[in-house]
């Protein structure tokens, strides 16, 4: 008769699987911390550029006047206090999401590091996890950069109009103007997010009371607010009233979407009538454009995408506009030219990001002079 009494365990095999779960355990604890860390520096850096840039940047003053008619005059706008307030008036900062930008997408950062993926994420983390650590941080710098209105120190009070980018890195920044404005800004935000791009809305800032939704909008989607002035003045202007159109029009981005911009472009990119002086003053960099695909003038779709495709390169600012008027064709030429550009290679980014990568460009560029000087040194 057959026993039943199943075989003792292999004494070997015992010890060998033992010794797999005690690696198993020490290799996911290590990950785990290399988590932590790399979570631990990013909300530090978050918390020091925060507190840098509440230290640097001066504050807009507090936006209190409801908005005004649709042509309004320098005797409308609203008085600005003899001293600025603080922006923790404002409703709370919106906490940095690096995937809300398309370059830090979790796609994005895939591709960037597909030699270093493998099929064990733990294994990467065993292997690397200073190196990691250190991109997760830069990467939630970065995003904390783009959304919170900060631009690199050379870049404030200068007059910047596309470019500076190397050829391989395939960047264009979108901006629209003259919004926000019904039914367009959001047909233009969601053409942007179905392609995960972003782009920056120069707002005027009469309009963004009246339509806080889109400029909630704008920031919640990862795009950027910038300054247009208070009502889209061309006149000249006096040093106050210059600075009634664009710290008030600061104050109105400020209060409904909780970040300050340091971004302003001037209404028909006129650069001698008083409000740039007053702007480069207060340490904005004064955004012009490398590509005017003149949508405020032509209806034709094709000539807009055709003004587009001619002048592009990396690092490219596009001037369209999504308010002021009916802009459907610049919403058609938007529609063709997305996926076209996209399929060329083309990243969608905000003027900042745009600054930032300028920047880092820049750095590692100065790094590697240094490194080849150092080299030939005796």
């Amino acid at each position: 008769m057959t026993s039943s009494i199943p075989p003792l365990p292999n004494r070997k095999d015992l010890s060998t699987r033992r010794r797999h779960r005690a690696n198993q355990r020490v290799r996911l604890q290590l990950g785990l911390m290399v988590v932590l860390g790399s979570l631990i520096g990013g909300l530090g850096a978050i918390a020091t550029h925060r507190f840098l840039d509440n230290a640097a940047v001066d504050q807009s003053p507090t936006f209190s006047a409801n908005p005004v008619p649709s042509t309004p005059s320098a005797e409308n706008l609203p008085e600005t206090p003899s001293a600025p307030s603080n922006l923790s008036a404002a409703p709370a900062v919106i906490p940095p999401e690096p995937a809300a930008l398309a370059s830090f997408s979790p796609m994005a950062i895939a591709n960037n590091n597909q030699a270093e993926v493998s099929n064990d994420p733990l294994g990467q983390l065993w292997t690397q996890p200073a190196a990691w650590a250190q991109r997760q941080s830069e990467r939630v710098d970065m995003a904390y950069k783009v959304q919170s209105g900060a631009i690199p120190q050379q870049f404030r009070g200068q007059i910047i109009r596309g470019g500076g980018v190397t050829a391989n890195n395939k960047v264009i920044a979108l901006t629209f103007d003259d919004g926000p404005w019904p039914q367009t800004t959001a047909a233009a935000m969601n053409l942007l997010k179905q392609y995960g791009g972003k782009g920056t809305f120069f707002v005027v800032g009469n309009l963004v009371g009246r339509y806080p939704d889109l400029v909630k909008r704008m920031v919640a989607e990862g795009h950027e607010v910038a300054n247009h002035t208070w009502s889209h003045r061309l006149a000249y202007s006096s040093p106050a009233v210059a600075a009634r159109e664009i710290d008030s029009a600061s104050a109105a981005i400020a209060k409904y979407t909780g970040f300050s911009t340091r971004i302003y472009r001037p209404p028909g990119g006129i650069l001698n009538n008083g409000l740039v002086n007053y702007a480069r003053s207060k340490g904005y960099a004064i955004l012009m454009w490398s590509t005017d695909t003149m949508d405020w003038r032509s209806r034709q779709p094709e000539a807009i995408r055709q003004r587009v495709l001619r002048s592009l390169k990396p690092g490219a600012i596009v001037l369209m506009h999504d308010g002021g008027g009916p802009r459907w064709a610049t919403i058609s030429a938007l529609s063709k030219l997305l996926p076209e550009l996209q399929a060329k290679g083309y990243r969608f980014v905000t003027v900042s990001e745009l600054l930032w990568i300028r920047e880092q460009e820049r750095r590692q560029a100065e790094q590697a002079s240094q490194t080849v000087a150092a080299t030939k040194a005796p």
